[in-house]
């Protein structure tokens, strides 16, 4: 049986959010944690384990790429791939998607950066 990975995305848009969790769920069977602001995002991915986390990087409560530096200031490692509509926008994340998201571009970079974290974290395959 195949492990369930957890993934934290954190998004502004309610109904956004809403459908791409729907969608990550239903093609992948993942286990989707939501947040609506990058101060819940950042209190989530302190207070949880997560195999990756989704951010977007234009957010209500600050800049995405600010929330990714807070992230990483917390010495937590998750892969992180940034939701941005700009093709540079990705500083310090592990990888980007850009804006429409594409269903099967989302989830092949989700699967590359689960697959390199998990041979760092000495999980099998």
């Amino acid at each position: 049986m195949n492990q369930r990975n957890n993934i934290l995305l954190i998004d502004d848009d309610d109904i956004s959010r809403a459908a791409l969790a729907e969608q990550l769920t239903f093609h992948e069977n993942f286990i989707i944690t939501e947040a609506g602001t990058g101060v819940n995002g950042l209190n989530a991915a302190k207070k949880h384990k997560f195999d990756l986390i989704l951010l977007n990087a234009d957010l209500p409560d600050g800049d995405g790429l600010d929330i990714l530096r807070m992230i990483r200031d917390a010495k937590i490692k998750t892969p992180i791939i940034l939701l941005t509509t700009e093709e540079n926008g990705h500083t310090g994340a592990d990888d980007y998607v850009t804006k429409p998201i594409q269903l099967g571009i989302l989830l092949a970079a989700i699967r590359a950066q689960l697959r390199k974290y998990g041979r760092k974290n000495g999980a099998s395959s």
